[in-house]
């Protein structure tokens, strides 16, 4: 009996390993679609109009005429980009992040914003604008939920009945497509926002939440309540949560200084995978233990920009 009972444990214990493993095989496949959509959310308004690229094999004759002149037939138009330079393109090429539009990822595949909606309640008084887009690659069985960045929301706006309204309609929208599963995602603000509706659902549809849902984000502030810490952690294996580093001195790791933001008595989310700017690595952290906030606003903002988190999750988790 002894002998059969060291097998089911020496092979229940190599079932939960390769299960671990396949789940981080998914769960970096899934990061690395979301990397290539995320940048549609990132500082930009709601429904903000972009350019399509010139697709191989075809040209823009727009371009080649003046400013000046550019608007004197039906098919050119005036698109003016991000840097606030003009150009003369086809009014076809200019289009807006809105429901039914169709984007190409930076890393080249076709995707379709299936839903589009701004909060109703959710942020009301903050100053701001919370948004998310449903983002689906043709019909594949993941849908991407981005949500935009922004600022540090209250903490008494990410868990009050507004907020939970908004959630709700999410979760109805969500439901509008039982045959897939969903990536709650953002950056920042984007970041929180994403894991208190995945906190919402968890504590009022956990079995949805198990099947249909997981989590990923980047340059996360304080939001989580210190009471549902155990219950948010049950859920891990779903959930990867990025913090950059640009390591330090003394055994101190400095770190993006949003991740101390928020409310001093809510808490950050752990574990959390950190990556190091300088020598290229990553470490999965417990906790807070030796981790001190970067000061220096070059440092500050270098640390938070999401593009030096895409690079170094390309670079040194997804590698």
């Amino acid at each position: 009996m002894k002998n059969y009972y060291n097998k089911y444990v020496k092979y229940k214990s190599k079932y939960i390993l390769l299960k671990q493993k396949g789940g981080d095989i998914l769960m970096k496949k899934l990061i690395n679609n979301w990397l290539a959509i995320m940048n549609i959310s990132i500082a930009k308004e709601f429904g903000k109009s972009f350019l399509l690229p010139i697709l191989p094999n075809e040209n823009d004759d727009c371009m080649k005429i003046p400013l000046d002149n550019c608007t004197s037939n039906n098919i050119c138009n005036i698109y003016t980009n991000s840097k606030k330079e003009k150009n003369c393109v086809n009014k076809n090429r200019i289009k807006k992040f809105q429901k039914d539009t169709n984007i190409i990822g930076k890393n080249g595949k076709s995707y379709n914003i299936i839903e589009a909606s701004l909060f109703d309640f959710g942020c009301n008084g903050t100053g701001i604008e919370c948004y998310y887009y449903f983002v689906r690659e043709n019909n594949d069985e993941y849908i991407y939920i981005l949500f935009n960045d922004g600022i540090v929301l209250p903490y008494v706006k990410l868990f009050d009945e507004d907020m939970y309204n908004d959630f709700e309609y999410i979760i109805e929208t969500m439901k509008k497509y039982p045959d897939c599963k969903f990536i709650l995602s953002g950056h920042s603000m984007g970041c929180t926002l994403a894991q208190c509706l995945g906190l919402y659902i968890i504590r009022h549809y956990p079995d949805f939440f198990k099947d249909y849902c997981y989590i990923i984000g980047t340059g996360q502030s304080r939001w989580l309540p210190k009471k549902l810490e155990q219950l948010y952690k049950t859920y891990n294996y779903k959930i990867r949560i990025f913090v950059t580093s640009n390591e330090g001195e003394n055994n101190l790791i400095n770190i993006d200084s949003f991740f101390f933001s928020g409310t001093k008595f809510i808490i950050q989310t752990f574990p959390c995978i950190l990556l190091y700017t300088l020598s290229n690595k990553y470490q999965v952290i417990e906790d807070d233990t030796n981790l001190v906030e970067t000061v220096g606003d070059n440092a500050i903002n270098n640390l938070h920009n999401f593009e030096t988190y895409s690079k170094l999750i390309k670079k040194v988790y997804l590698s």
